[in-house]
């Protein structure tokens, strides 16, 4: 079985509005995503992956963190994705981008990501956007794992 270092995805909500990203990595062409990365650290658990990948790429930090989903994209890839939920909006700092990064944030209401993901597959494939019909769906989602 192929392994892969597992993936944290934020999906952050400040002011009724949805963070999103902007970004374009090195070998890829631009293309919208929820601000998140690998696991790349052996001594963070995925909440610590999730808080530092949104701090590198937003310079947010949010005080209330769920854990609404953990999925396994591929049967015959040793690799989980996990989602959170953030809100409590805390601070913004400045970005902390790897090499060859780009990355714009964006603030966007429930409206314009499900329009959105009518054409990105970011959005379009990701099961809590498609079965979420407003941001209060998003906000009462229960969360899986209480850290």
């Amino acid at each position: 079985m192929l392994k892969r270092e597992d993936t944290a995805k934020i999906i952050a909500v400040k002011d009724d509005k949805i963070i999103i990203t902007h970004q374009k990595q090195p070998r890829k062409k631009w293309f919208y995503d929820f601000p998140g990365g690998r696991n790349d650290s052996p001594s963070e658990n995925e909440l610590d992956a999730a808080k530092r990948e949104m701090a590198e790429e937003t310079g947010m930090i949010f005080r209330s963190w769920r854990l609404v989903a953990a999925k396994q994209p591929f049967a015959k890839i040793d690799w989980l994705v996990y989602t959170f939920i953030a809100t409590d909006f805390i601070a913004q700092g400045p970005q902390n981008l790897d090499g060859g990064e780009l990355i714009g944030v964006e603030e966007v209401s429930f409206d314009q990501l499900k329009r959105l993901a009518k054409t990105e597959r970011r959005f379009s494939e990701n099961e809590i956007i498609k079965a979420a019909n407003s941001l209060d769906d998003l906000l009462n989602l229960p969360a899986i794992y209480t850290y």
